[in-house]
């Protein structure tokens, strides 16, 4: 460049005649050589003139994009400073800034004429760069705040440059590249990575070509690892939030948990629910008969405690619900629940018309009489009502965990009690549950809160299953999952992680299964990584130690039980041998040269001969080794009792 520019060469520019200055790059420089779009900058130097005149301009690399007389782009120009705008787009992101002013230059016709002409000079040359700046990301349709592993997404802004450059992706450990599908000054197309972990932020770098390199500009965008082979699971940000798909490698569930629905009904046939629906195997299906006497006719899979019969109604609210707890894991389709072993109690108690007391009271004790470990109450009345204390403080003395939804009313309950989350008989006999926000970071604004609350869990965005919808605008990609917001969807978050934790644990009591979620929240809300590690460390090894106890006590139990048999075998052998009037003898009617045998039930000399001794040993051998019919006709016993009555004659 400084050989050409080092040349007198005419370039016209628009049209008009520019000089080039060899040493414009000595008498010049730039406020700051990185700049950010709609930036001032300030050029200083000199002879730029009082103004830009005729032929005062400002390109950029080339003459491509330029500022002249009468553009908004120059703020001021005087002779030592000129002040302007960096542009919104431009496809030269870095290069070379050219500075042209209006100058006066004599020429002279066949030596004898001259006159001066106004040309425009090249004054300045400084090379610069131009920050990317990104505005939105989405899917071509809505705007997006995070992305799945495959999504093609586009990136609109501003000064990306009209050569690739690179996009990638970090968390602050690890940084992934993406496949590039199309570029220009502002727009660009890519694909997310497969990642197995999440990302944080997207980060573009632009270039010059031939690899220059130029500056680079980041945004807040999560790319959204896989939590399960669940084709919209990317979607369930609160399973990352809380922290649960970690707490899933951490600990084993083995048993199989009963979750009781307290809700308006669940739609039995969504494909990531329908093998997860508890069945009352005592129970026949539809012979119109009390199978298992429990008081209630053909509950199969459930009871409806509004109509007083077995139909399960499809409930949206019961089913959005339930999904959160147990939806099938790793079927290639939907989401993700939360307890593998978990299976669903559906028990309605709510329609159109509200949550009967009387419907939530029967529900409550059905549950628990039926099995279920945890039951799920995601409604609430406008007042305390006490007549659900008994039933719940059944519940709690039965061993099930009982939790609740706060409410929605963004309300005080140290100063408005509610049923049935503060029906907690001061011994913390419910589980209270408030709703934090999309990022579990603090109190959703409209969740009720005080004392009542034991955690929060994400109450925004919270993606399940649902029954099917003829239409629904905010349905996601299919007509069988939708996200919504409440206190309903954070209570089941903590259902189902009490159900993940107790099917691991299933002999861990209630009041240590509370204390463990409340001591390891992280800022009031729910950390169920913090829960299992806690439980891992502090709980496994009392679990493990009680488990080997009674295992031992079961050996014990065992042994003493199998001695006891022995002994109760050789006594009887012993009782074959004693005569009649041996049989009544006791220890009062021994004389004092002899004492009463305990094995053989008669009084035998203190000073025993050697005969007498013998007789005794071999009637021991005897009894221990010849009990069995079988045993008797081996020829060891037959010795042995020969040996016996021969010394029988001889004591005789």
């Amino acid at each position: 460049m400084k050989k050409i520019l080092s040349k007198i060469i005419l370039i016209f520019l628009f049209g008009l005649l520019i000089i080039p200055n060899s040493k414009a790059n000595e008498t010049a420089s730039l406020s700051k050589t990185e700049w950010e779009a709609g930036e001032k900058i300030t050029i200083h130097g000199n002879d730029f003139g009082d103004s830009p005149g005729l032929y005062g301009y400002i390109c950029f690399n080339s003459d491509n994009f330029c500022y002249g007389p009468d553009s908004n782009g120059i703020i001021s120009w005087n002779n030592s400073a000129i002040v302007f705008t960096i542009p919104n787009f431009i496809d030269d992101v870095m290069g070379n800034l050219m500075v042209y002013a209006t100058a006066i230059q004599q020429e002279c016709i066949s030596g004898s004429y001259c006159y001066n002409k106004t040309i425009g000079k090249n004054v300045a040359i400084l090379s610069y760069k131009i920050k990317p700046v990104i505005k939105e990301i989405n899917d071509g349709k809505y705007v997006l705040k995070s992305a799945a592993p495959g999504q093609n997404i586009y990136i609109y802004g501003s000064n990306f440059g009209k050569d690739y450059g690179t996009v990638t992706f970090t968390n602050g450990f690890n940084t992934v590249g993406c496949k590039i599908l199309s570029w220009s000054a502002n727009l660009i197309q890519v694909t997310v990575p497969e990642l197995k972990y999440d990302m944080t932020s997207l980060t573009i770098g632009t270039t010059a070509g031939k690899g220059i390199n130029g500056l680079s500009v980041s945004y807040e965008f999560r790319i959204l690892g896989s939590v399960s082979d669940d084709n919209i699971a990317f979607l369930q940000e609160y399973l990352r939030n809380a922290k649960i798909d970690r707490s899933w490698n951490t600990i084993e569930p083995k048993t199989e948990i009963i979750v009781a629905i307290i809700d308006d009904g669940i739609y039995l046939d969504h494909a990531d629910l329908q093998d997860k629906i508890w069945k009352n195997t005592k129970e026949i299906f539809n012979n119109n008969k009390d199978d298992d006497g429990n008081g209630y006719i053909d509950d199969y899979q459930g009871y409806n405690f509004i109509t007083n019969n077995n139909i399960i109604s499809e409930g949206q609210h019961g089913t959005l619900v339930s999904g959160i707890i147990a939806a099938i894991r790793n079927n290639n389709i939907g989401i993700a629940g939360i307890a593998e072993k978990a299976k669903i109690m559906p028990l309605v108690t709510c329609d159109q018309n509200g949550c009967p007391l009387e419907a939530i009271v029967q529900a409550i004790r059905y549950a628990t009489d039926n099995g279920a470990k945890v039951i799920n109450i995601s409604l609430g009345f406008k007042e305390y009502l006490k007549e659900l204390d008994d039933s719940i403080q059944y519940a709690f003395n039965k061993g099930v965990a009982i939790v609740v939804a706060a409410g929605n009313d963004g309300k005080d309950l140290d100063k408005i009690p509610l049923s049935p989350v503060c029906n907690d008989g001061g011994n913390n006999l419910v589980f209270g549950v408030g709703a934090s926000t999309a990022d579990n970071q603090q109190i959703a604004s409209f969740s009720n809160y005080g004392k009542c609350v034991d955690i929060y869990a994400q109450g925004k965005d919270v993606l399940s299953t649902v029954a099917p919808q003829l239409y629904d605008p905010y349905n996601i990609k299919y007509d069988l999952y939708k996200m919504e917001d409440g206190t309903s969807f954070a209570a089941p978050i903590v259902s189902g992680l009490m159900a993940y934790i107790l099917s691991a644990y299933p002999e861990m009591d209630i009041p240590t299964l509370y204390n463990f979620l409340i001591k390891n929240n992280t800022n009031n809300t729910l950390d169920a990584f913090k829960v299992v590690v806690d439980i891992k460390k502090n709980y496994d090894a009392e679990y493990n130690s009680k488990i080997h106890e009674r295992e031992m006590q079961r050996k014990e139990a065992e042994y003493q039980k199998k001695k006891a048999e022995e002994k109760k075998l050789i006594n009887k052998e012993v009782q074959k041998r004693i005569t009649p009037v041996e049989k009544e003898q006791t220890e009062a009617s021994c004389d004092k040269n002899s004492k009463f045998n305990e094995t053989l039930k008669k009084c035998v000399p203190i000073k025993l001969s050697r005969n007498q001794k013998k007789l005794i040993q071999y009637e021991k051998l005897y009894a221990k080794k010849c009990s069995t019919d079988k045993s008797k006709k081996d020829s060891y016993c037959k010795r042995l009792d020969k040996k016996i009555k021969d010394k029988e004659e001889i004591k005789n």
